[in-house]
């Protein structure tokens, strides 16, 4: 038969093929007749085959043309291709339960001598056999166990099995036994896997080593009596058997016990939390004492002489580590199956693995993840012992039935067995083999903080140190992450010299920040409504769908007659300070004047983007930075931005401070109008200099070279902007509907409030020594200052605080504390660019105290407040003591604050040159 496909070897194309045997020099039907036919190899082309090969890696939505492809080569004339392609599409159409479909396309799988020389005689007959008693077609199920083209086997045996009753299945079977000169079924005591028991004869031999059986279990009720039964019949006397149960919440150790307390060998380790099979696994290997270790599932059952004969093979043969034998699957009834057929039912059961004690000295334990860890183990073993250090006990002989069950983890879809071709099980296959390669130690510790190598997420059952360690070794794996945008992204990291990805692994990911620009974590958490740790296993799973910007809904609808505005924010954080809560306002504004509003953000904090939202079309997250005199635009940010803006034709663009830079180029490459928000004074703001890493001129050189028009919120900052530009001065607003002149409180203290981000350019030292003198005059006079705690604040508690003052943290609610007060304190070291808190107090007609410099000069009058000399601490405190003493003029300048902005400062006053400035051309 053999010489028979010798004769078809198409030289030409096995030496393309097969390119090693080219470069051996070896005749090509020489080598098909000695290697080839043994190896799997082809002696010609055969489409139906190289189709096969791709149906089983493809994803889903590409199988489709595949099976048609192959269904019209069922019905070419060529007989050798009619058949494989038969028997490629049975195959897979048994594989996911459509047995009417394979019925359909069987006819012509037997036709070609050939073809099944190639596929295999016993492999199409039992192919077919399945698919006709899947069909209830039992006749032709008869027919084909009694053609004597079918040789015989011991799954032509399992088959015909299968058409028995009762006894006579037992019968059946007994003879695959019996020609082992094994021992047999017992036909008197049951006919199903969870009745049937096996003849045994129970001897000990001279020293006969002690066999640990670890048997995992975790809900096991309906099965573990099967398996403990089938355990304790052994021939095998020396065995203790140690049933870890992973947490099981049925009755599952009670049944356990039961068995414990009659025979002692069987011992219950109970776990306190569930973690998988291979961590309960792991715990049961800390306390075996066999010199010998092998595993049980608990629901399969095993001959009576698995464990002597698995034993035996290593006894006699100490070159040997670790002995395996051969299962078939089988339904509770006795139905024998395989999901996907390949050299015929029978195989290598990797579960039955034994192995000695100083394997599990050298290798250590399993891996923990919840599928293949005990092949990767098998791997692990021959790799380190070599390819020959495992024997096959008995192959072909099936010493152990393995209970299919459609609920089992081998059937749920996700782990499918069929995901060894494409999915998690060839991931964690090939990363095990790659580690296996590579690696000098291939010891695997019970339950490590860091990983070996990365795996599918989905399967992972480690720690949480151990689920980052994955994770790092993933985003390495997949080139996810960006070290040097990292660094550039991220200033703080500079200086602290850190391992940029060790830094994202143990902080960052938790901080919500990103590892590349393609990656916004927040933003996929906040759309997979999932934490940060997720979302990025996520990503790195599936980089190609999940690359780029988010879009989030937001709460309005879009309206084709209406213009759009993409309005970029320049950072998010939770604590909201002047520029973010005027971007809202602003954001407001251009709603209520119509405009469709997308709002484009670096980060996705929930609270803001639901601000946001309310005013919003549709929100966008995507990682982007500041202006960086050091660093050169990114090109993969500038993309990003044109991305967005490409899905808005016509739009106007605007942008929230001056800090950001690829927008605004973006924006110009696309030759989109745009505005630039000025809220900085940066030629009096070095700490946001320092930040940019450059001057206030390069700011404005910048700038200059721009296409864009500007909003400034003050005069004094459109006088610092470019000449030539197009400014438009618009203030920040105060609500008509907040506005109140509300009481002054009733108390005879003086309370001084103060809101700021407690940075000491907020001038926070001066406002100490203010509180000082004051408590030295008058103790009437108390200060309250609110802002977010920070390492300054709590370097000033150490260094000592007058007894006036406290720090009272960040508030949510700026007017209800304003309200509380009798005045505001503004002693900034930087000019302010307008001063919203001072609008705000003036709104609630509480009178201000500041320095006279910036735009601090064009809010506050003699009217609503009282300026002073920058750094005249004395005549701040005087002023003040001055208000505590004459609470006529207290109220007087409130009166006067509030009449300023109700007048100037409401969203009525701004809300035209708003719309004067985004007059949109018809």
């Amino acid at each position: 038969m053999i010489h028979n496909l010798v004769d078809l070897v198409d030289k030409r194309w096995y030496l393309e093929k097969y390119s090693d045997v080219m470069l051996s020099g070896m005749d090509a039907k020489e080598h098909f007749l000695r290697f080839g036919k043994d190896e799997g190899r082809l002696p010609f082309r055969i489409y139906a085959l190289e189709l096969d090969e791709q149906l089983w890696k493809s994803a889903s939505e590409d199988i489709r043309s595949i099976v048609d492809h192959l269904k019209r080569l069922i019905n070419s004339e060529d007989s050798i291709e009619a058949s494989c392609s038969s028997w490629v599409l049975l195959r897979y159409f048994a594989s996911i339960g459509k047995w009417n479909e394979a019925l359909r396309l069987s006819e012509r799988l037997l036709e070609s001598y050939v073809a099944l020389e190639i596929v295999g005689v016993n492999n199409a007959h039992l192919l077919l056999f399945s698919v006709y008693y899947n069909n209830s077609l039992y006749d032709q199920c008869n027919l084909l166990v009694t053609d004597s083209f079918w040789t015989e086997s011991a799954d032509k045996v399992l088959a015909a099995s299968m058409l028995c009753d009762d006894e006579k299945k037992l019968e059946r079977l007994n003879t695959i036994f019996a020609n082992e000169k094994l021992s047999l079924l017992d036909v008197s005591k049951g006919f199903s896997l969870d009745e049937i028991q096996a003849i045994s004869k129970k001897h000990s031999k001279k020293f006969d080593p002690l066999v640990t059986v670890i048997i995992p279990c975790y809900n096991a009720e309906k099965t573990i009596a099967t398996a403990l039964r089938s355990l304790l019949n052994q021939s095998y006397q020396r065995i203790e058997i140690i049933v870890s149960d992973d947490c099981s919440t049925d009755n599952s150790k009670e049944i356990i016990s039961e068995f414990s307390n009659k025979d002692s060998r069987v011992k219950l380790l109970s776990l306190p939390k569930n973690r998988g099979a291979y961590a309960a696994r792991n715990k049961a290997l800390n306390i075996a004492k066999g010199s010998l270790i092998t595993t049980h599932d608990a629901d399969d059952w095993s001959h009576p002489q698995k464990i002597r004969l698995q034993v035996d093979a290593l006894k006699w043969n100490p070159k040997l580590m670790a002995s395996v034998s051969h299962w078939v699957r089988t339904t509770p009834d006795m139905t024998f199956q395989r999901w996907r057929m390949e050299e015929g039912w029978i195989y290598r059961n990797v579960s039955s693995l034994m192995f000695r004690r100083k394997v599990f000295k050298k290798l250590g334990y399993w891996d923990l993840v919840s599928v293949n860890a005990d092949t990767e183990y098998y791997h692990r073993i021959r790799k380190v012992f070599g390819d020959r250090s495992i024997v096959e006990v008995k192959p072909g002989v099936p010493l152990s039935f393995g209970r299919a069950d459609d609920a089992s983890l081998s059937q749920t879809k996700a782990t499918h067995l069929r995901t060894q071709f494409r999915g998690v099980r060839k991931d964690y296959h090939d990363a095990a083999i790659n580690w296996h390669a590579t690696a000098k130690k291939l010891y695997m510790e019970e339950d490590p903080d860091k990983r070996s190598f990365p795996v599918p997420t989905l399967i992972f059952r480690g720690s949480p140190s151990a689920r980052k360690s994955n994770l790092m070794l993933k985003l390495q794996a997949a080139s996810a992450f960006d070290r040097d945008w990292y660094l550039n992204r991220y200033q703080d990291l500079r200086v602290a010299k850190v391992d940029p990805i060790k830094h994202f692994i143990q902080f960052g990911l938790d901080e919500g920040r990103d590892p590349s620009p393609q990656c916004t974590i927040s933003g996929l958490a906040l759309l997979e409504r999932t934490d940060y740790i997720t979302a990025l296993e996520n990503y790195v799973e599936n980089i190609q769908d999940k690359s780029g910007p988010v879009f989030l809904p937001g709460s309005n609808k879009w309206h084709e007659d209406k213009n759009t505005i993409v309005a970029i924010g320049h950072q998010v954080t939770n604590e909201l300070f002047g520029a973010e809560r005027s971007f809202l306002d602003s954001l407001e504004i251009l709603h209520k004047l119509g405009f469709n509003l997308v709002v484009v953000l670096p980060f996705a904090n929930d609270e803001y983007i639901k601000a946001v939202s309310s005013w919003a079309c549709s929100v966008v997250v995507t990682p982007y930075g500041w202006w960086d005199k050091t660093t050169e635009p990114l090109q993969e940010t500038i993309t990003a931005f044109k991305s967005i803006f490409a899905r808005y034709q016509d739009a106007q663009v605007y942008i929230n401070t001056l800090v950001l830079r690829e927008p605004v180029i973006a924006a110009s490459q696309m030759e989109l109008p745009t505005t630039i928000h000025v809220r900085e004074l940066l030629e009096y703001d070095s700490d946001l200099c320092n930040i940019l890493n450059a001057s206030h001129e390069d700011l404005r050189t910048w700038l200059g070279n721009m296409t864009c028009s500007f909003i400034a919120n003050s005069q004094v900052v459109a006088s610092w902007l470019p000449d030539k530009q197009d400014v438009s001065v618009i203030p920040n607003f105060v609500r008509s509907n907040t506005l109140a002149s509300k009481k002054l409180p009733e108390s005879n203290q003086l309370k001084v409030v103060v809101l700021s981000s407690n940075l000491p350019k907020k001038g926070i030292e001066d406002i100490i020594k203010v509180a000082r003198l004051c408590s030295e005059e008058d103790s009437r006079i108390v200060f309250e200052l609110y802002g977010p705690e920070n390492s300054f604040v709590q370097n000033w508690r150490k260094k000592g605080l007058p007894e006036n003052l406290n720090f009272c943290g960040y508030a949510e609610d700026a007017r209800q504390v304003i309200d509380g007060a009798h005045c505001v304190l503004n002693l900034s070291h930087f000019k302010e660019s307008f001063g919203r808190t001072v609008l705000e107090a003036m709104a609630s007609g509480r009178p201000v105290v500041a320095y006279r410099w910036g735009a601090l000069t064009e809010l506050i009058d003699d009217t609503c407040g009282i300026l002073k000399d920058f750094g005249d601490i004395q005549g701040v405190a005087d002023s003040l003591i001055n208000l505590a003493n004459n609470r006529e003029k207290l109220t007087s300048l409130g009166i006067g604050g509030f009449t300023k902005a109700k007048r100037n400062y409401t969203e009525d006053a701004v809300s035209k040159s708003y719309q004067a400035h985004f007059n949109f051309s018809d």
